[in-house]
């Protein structure tokens, strides 16, 4: 298989899985905010369009993210993906200290 076919099937597999919870969790709130303000019909028919924009936009932005990522950071990721776990580290480190 051709990469781009690899992408686009790792693509839709993660937005399927990423997305579900979203789309079951917000449903019932939003089918229940439109009983209770008396929605038109077809505020109905356009929720699945709301889902979509909450959906592939922000799967789109983590793929553009990822092809930037394997593209531009270097080719020895380990160290590089230790130093970011370090500052993360620290950086929660400060945040608690500050907070507490």
């Amino acid at each position: 298989a051709r990469a781009d076919q690899i992408f686009a099937s790792k693509y839709q597999s993660a937005l399927i899985f990423a997305s579900w919870a979203f789309v079951v969790l917000c449903s019932p709130i939003l089918l229940s905010h439109g009983i209770v303000f008396q929605s038109p019909w077809y505020a109905y028919v356009a929720l699945p369009f709301y889902f979509v924009g909450f959906v592939i936009l922000p799967g789109a932005v983590g793929g553009i993210l990822a092809i930037l990522a394997v593209n531009y950071l270097p080719k020895k990721r380990s160290s590089l993906i230790a130093l970011l776990i370090a500052v993360g580290v620290l950086l929660l480190a400060l945040w608690g200290a500050r907070t507490l």
